[in-house]
């Protein structure tokens, strides 16, 4: 057996590492792989006669465990109480992490174009099943099975005991039953073809893959640096002194609730709260319905292999349908391909089962909720299940000209904010519910644009009044932190010519120049497209195919959150972000592209939001300079509108300056 990467220091992992390095198989096993977002995987192992196997290893002894169900372990001691009881039970961790692996591999190859050489029709070919496997090396199978016969039975398929170390017979079987257990487990698939689909399933992994594996896939290569200066940036801005009194002013016995702008900082705040109470070692959760702007922020937990940020193990991130899947019940499938209303209706289901369990309750000390104007029911019942004290336990932060997804708040925001408001006026509160004013992320007329065309658009002579007003601090609705800036500089196609792609490689050019003299990577780049891909409307893929096109002919490496599944991947610092109009809300970044925003009229339409909305949210996501294409070509009357809206804006504002190319 080939053993690859640094052997561990943890004494239970490096049981493993031992014991296959040892092991007379044929076969490749990874240890200490970084990979992004995939934190439940402590190996990687391919047996030729098995498959692949995503590996757990998890150090408990049997007397560790008081209780012990398929969905939940209650811990004897109170150490691992505190830090393991608000989780799954390590096998459905593994089991979600290893549906993030394939997902990982999938974008591996998309991005990178890894294939092996034979020609290939579909990328799924070369995505191997791979099972999820929970390893005890500090319990035997029989004490066990003698202490939770119960449970011992189907996960069996999914734990690998000691005993491995003794009898490498008892090794090769247990790999065995668990591929074709978990197979036969399969809803989609006819029991009865179970043995032969496992067969079919591992004769195709061949070694021509692994070998792409080993030289170009699971390689340790970390990124630029361990330091990543973005997250050190954002770590400085909760020190600031205006955040701390502001959490100072909060009473945390009663509910809090902040609404405000875009960039106004709410979740800033709302990670300052997160950071009080895990610096006070308790449990805290943040949720949001954005999976983007979870994955974005769950980068902070790397950060905590430094001992000045341990306390960021405390903070669980999640978005909403991640965490309803995190606590379903073990084995309980979610076809996250189905239509939207049967999914929901599913969602509601599994949550009401959550519930009725009882496992988690009161699990959190604190619960921050971000984008809850489009939070809906069955979220609102699993976060105040797995608050500690319900409403009191809860920061709500409400985007409420941000609402995509729900035209009416759910009844529970409505009734949260009511109580909010009542309780700062009864018990004389200063700071629980409060309106965000001050303008972080964007420069001055970066957001006065973006805000314009949501409070005004199309009437250009309000939105010239506004603007100016702010910039003469004759408006006192908001206060700005950042220098004036620039408007957008909008390119504007007007004939079909090679020239409109030059100067979105120039754009994109100059924005990683001036992302790298700022000394951070190319994750400060966001290319905004209007739809995310789709198989069925191939017509929505025009501007994503572009951009990726692009990247990929000028040799940048990327992330592609316009597909769906990617949404949970973590990126690198040296990775262009791609993001659709609405996957964008809740993040920032550098510089940001906008491609087709002539589509912005079209996109609300058919996914029944307010365009106004939609396209406030999409001009307000950089922190410097944004970069907007649009195409006049088209028989578009909405996009000519807005390009005449805009001329007669920057024409009144800023005469002297250039905002608008017309290509």
């Amino acid at each position: 057996m080939e053993v690859l990467g640094l052997p561990p220091s943890d004494s239970a992992e490096k049981s493993l590492y031992d014991f296959l390095n040892g092991l007379e198989l044929e076969g490749v096993a990874w240890f200490n792989l970084d990979l992004p977002g995939i934190h439940e995987i402590d190996s990687i192992g391919w047996f030729k006669d098995f498959g692949f196997f995503s590996i757990e290893t998890k150090g408990f002894n049997i007397r560790d465990f008081k209780d012990l169900t398929l969905d939940h372990i209650t811990y004897t001691n109170e150490n691992h109480q505190f830090k393991f009881g608000h989780k799954p039970a390590p096998w459905k961790q593994v089991q979600m992490a290893s549906r993030l692996l394939a997902t990982f591999l999938k974008n591996i190859y998309r991005s990178k174009n890894i294939f092996p050489s034979r020609e290939i029709n579909k990328i799924n070919s070369f995505i191997p099943r791979i099972f999820p496997l929970t390893y005890f090396p500090f319990i035997r199978e029989s004490e066990f099975k003698n202490s939770f016969p119960n449970s011992f039975e189907i996960l069996s398929d999914y734990i690998l005991f000691n005993d491995c170390h003794q009898n490498v017979e008892y090794f090769k079987n247990k790999l065995k039953n668990i591929g074709e257990r978990q197979i036969a487990n399969n809803p989609y698939k006819d029991p009865k073809d179970y043995q032969k689909d496992y067969k079919n399933l591992i004769s195709k992994y061949s070694t021509e893959l692994v070998k792409i594996y080993k030289e170009k896939v699971f390689i340790q290569k970390p990124e630029v640096s361990t330091d990543e200066k973005y997250d050190k940036n954002l770590l400085k801005i909760l020190e600031s002194a205006d955040l701390k009194e502001e959490v100072n002013d909060i009473d945390f016995n009663y509910p809090v609730f902040r609404y405000g702008y875009a960039g106004t900082g709410k979740t800033i705040i709302a990670l300052k709260i997160l950071q009080k109470f895990a610096t006070e070692n308790k449990q805290v959760l943040f949720t949001c319905y954005n999976k983007v702007l979870a994955t974005d922020l769950r980068r902070f937990m790397k950060l905590s292999y430094d001992n000045a940020y341990k306390y960021f193990e405390n903070i669980t991130i999640k978005d909403i349908h991640d965490l309803i899947y995190e606590y379903s019940p073990f084995g309980k499938s979610i076809n996250f391909d189905s239509a939207s209303g049967l999914l929901e209706d599913k969602f509601e289901t599994i949550v009401n089962e959550i519930i009725q369990a009882g496992y988690f309750k009161g699990s959190f000390e604190h619960i921050v909720i971000d984008e809850a104007q489009d939070l809906k029911d069955y979220g609102w019942k699993l976060i105040l299940h797995l608050a500690k004290r319900e409403f009191a336990s809860l920061t709500v932060l409400n985007g409420k000209e941000q609402n995509l997804y729900l035209k009416k708040p759910s009844i529970y925001l409505s009734r949260f904010e009511d109580e909010c408001k009542r309780l700062q006026e009864e018990k004389g509160l200063k700071g629980n519910y409060k309106q965000k004013r001050r303008i972080y992320r964007n420069k001055t007329r970066t957001f006065l644009l973006s805000q314009s065309f949501l409070d005004d658009y199309p009437e250009v002579q309000k939105s010239i009044k506004f603007i100016q007003n702010n910039e003469a601090k004759n408006d006192p609705t908001f206060e700005f932190t950042r220098q004036l800036g620039n408007f957008p500089f909008i390119i504007n196609k007007l004939t079909p010519r090679k020239s409109f792609i030059d100067a979105l490689k120039r754009s994109l050019t100059h924005c990683l120049q001036e992302n790298e003299n700022y000394g951070l990577g190319a994750s400060g780049v966001l290319l905004i497209v209007p739809f995310k891909f789709s198989t069925k409307i191939p017509a929505n893929n025009f501007y994503r195919n572009l951009a990726i096109d692009i990247l990929k002919g000028m040799n940048l490496d990327f992330i592609d959150y316009t597909i769906e599944e990617n949404r949970r991947l973590d990126y690198l610092i040296n990775q262009v972000r791609v993001v659709s109009f609405h996957s964008c809300r809740g993040i920032e970044a550098n510089f940001s592209i906008i491609l087709g925003f002539e589509e912005i009229f079209r996109l609300s339409e058919t996914s029944h939001c307010d365009y106004h909305k939609l396209g406030y949210i999409v001009l307000s996501r950089a922190k410097y300079e944004t970069y907007l294409f649009i195409d006049s070509t088209k028989d578009n009357e909405d996009a000519n509108k807005f390009i005449n809206f805009s001329k007669t804006i920057f024409a009144k504002v800023s005469p002297d300056e250039k905002f608008i190319y017309d290509i």
